[in-house]
């Protein structure tokens, strides 16, 4: 009978042994983002980089940097006005773990909507054009607020020189705070978005930089202006 139950016992340790073995897959590499340096700064947070050396390249390939891991765990790249200045479109990002092998971090728009001489942000914030191609009287709702573009890469800071209402002609660029969390801040908190709104002869185009995936990105102040855009502006 004292052998049978130390039979069972074995059993039943072995049984739990079994039950908590470890996981020996290796870690996926993952990217995750930030802002610094009153937003002008993209921090790329890359943990459990799969080579000693990253490759940061634009979305069409064109290499920006190197990144050496030597054996990190986790590594913090920082990206500035070069990638605007560099990369053609803004969007997309390259990151070259082995020759061929890329992870792909997107920069994309919140949901914009167009119905007439409204535009639509996210669903619930608005900017209304009234006028025609003579002239249009730009109006936001209570959490975006307007900004004619003076020049640069970066949206200026809130709250100076944004309001509810800018005059713009046919063919203009404006920028655009909006207060993404509608929290009422009056200054830059890290917590909004910026963006620019392109008026042209073929329509209006709000562009934001601030989807990764599924989550939102904030905080950045980089415009995603094309080249043409910023020439005589800069």
């Amino acid at each position: 009978m004292r052998k049978r139950a130390v039979f069972i016992l074995g059993l039943i340790l072995f049984a739990a042994g079994t039950g908590c073995k470890k996981d020996t897959s290796p870690p996926t590499m993952g990217v995750s983002l930030s802002t610094s340096n009153d937003g002008t700064t993209i921090n790329l947070l890359i943990s459990y980089p799969l080579s000693d050396t990253l490759g940061i390249l634009c979305g069409d390939g064109t290499p920006l940097d190197t990144v050496v891991v030597g054996g990190a765990d986790t590594v913090i790249y920082t990206l500035d006005s070069t990638f605007l200045k560099v990369c053609e479109e803004h969007k997309l990002l390259k990151i070259a773990i082995y020759p061929g092998t890329f992870m792909l971090v997107s920069l994309e728009n919140v949901p914009i909507g167009t119905k007439g001489d409204t535009i639509t942000i996210n669903g619930r914030d608005t900017v209304i054009l009234r006028g025609d191609t003579s002239g249009y009287e730009v109006i936001s709702s209570r959490y975006v607020k307007l900004a004619e573009y003076a020049g640069g890469l970066y949206a200026p800071l809130p709250p100076s020189s944004y309001g509810d209402t800018v005059s713009a002609d046919s063919s203009d660029t404006l920028v655009v705070w909006i207060d993404y969390d509608h929290d009422g801040v009056s200054g830059y908190d890290g917590d909004d978005i910026f963006g620019v709104l392109i008026i042209g002869p073929d329509g209006k185009e709000l562009r934001v930089l601030a989807i990764t995936g599924r989550d939102t990105f904030t905080g950045y102040r980089g415009l995603d202006l094309c080249f043409k855009c910023m020439e005589g502006k800069r």
